[in-house]
């Protein structure tokens, strides 16, 4: 065989042994993908049936077999977090994390989730105000989430922050426009910002809605604030009327009978 006839031959055994190889290169990643996929359901039945601590096992094994799978990796971040484990939850998300935002416009929900479980995990290991911005970011791809909103309320309350608190209670007095509760704590979290208006507004919404002894008792705090003495007097004694009231209300009572009108 002369040289040239050597090396043609020597270049199609290679192609062959190259066509040859990709199929099964494919294969066995399409067999890594189904067994993952496999595992994820298995873990979610676990879950079912209470034993994240085997949930958890599987969701690992199946991040092992398909490493950009988000579905698993969500939900093993999930289990850590049920399992106490908050401090493993990045390692198990940070993976997928430019896959997660790449598609966040076509599965926001999985870009919430994975805000979302961040947070948590910044949470249950002390950083709340990292958590509050992870929180955040999440409402941005799921803004009507009760469950985000009703965290950051109290994330923001507890920060001290009326103004981020009274943004959200906005919005979940849109979601839930029948809730009293809801436009109580509206209506605190406007009066701490002294929106005198509004926080009347507020109050008066869960009154007509069916208003306890501390919707009229914070009533009677803004008539008697905004100096309208004679109204605060009617919403006290409104309050006093009803069960729940609180302790400083005979006190408050007095003070309004007492101011001019």
């Amino acid at each position: 065989m002369t040289p040239t006839a050597a090396r043609i031959c020597a270049g199609a055994a290679a192609g062959l042994a190259l066509s040859a190889a990709a199929p099964a290169t494919s294969f066995a990643v399409q067999a890594a993908e189904r067994r993952a996929a496999e595992l994820y359901h298995l873990a979610r039945e676990a879950r079912f049936q209470g034993d994240d601590p085997q949930a958890a096992r599987w969701l690992e094994e199946a991040t092992l077999l398909d490493e950009d799978a988000v579905l698993p990796r969500l939900e093993w971040a999930d289990v850590l977090l049920a399992l106490g484990r908050p401090e493993d939850v990045p390692a198990a998300l940070d993976p997928i994390a430019a896959r997660v935002e790449a598609r966040a416009d076509s599965a926001p929900g999985q870009a919430a989730s994975w805000w979302r479980l961040q947070a948590a995990s910044k949470l249950r290991t002390g950083d709340r105000e990292e958590a509050t911005r992870l929180y955040e970011r999440a409402t941005r791809h799921a803004p009507w989430d009760w469950g985000l909103r009703a965290q950051l309320v109290g994330l923001h309350r507890l920060a001290g922050n009326p103004v981020a608190e009274a943004q959200h209670l906005s919005v979940l007095a849109a979601m839930a426009p029948e809730s009293p509760e809801v436009r109580y704590e509206l209506g605190r979290a406007l009066l701490a910002l002294e929106r005198w208006r509004e926080a009347e507004d507020a109050f008066r919404s869960a009154i007509a809605l069916g208003g306890s002894a501390q919707v009229w008792e914070s009533l009677g705090d803004l008539l008697l604030a905004t100096g309208r003495s004679g109204q605060a007097v009617t919403a006290y004694e409104r309050a006093s009327a009803l069960p729940g009231a609180s302790e400083e209300l005979p006190a408050k009572l007095e003070r309004a009978r007492a101011a001019p009108r």
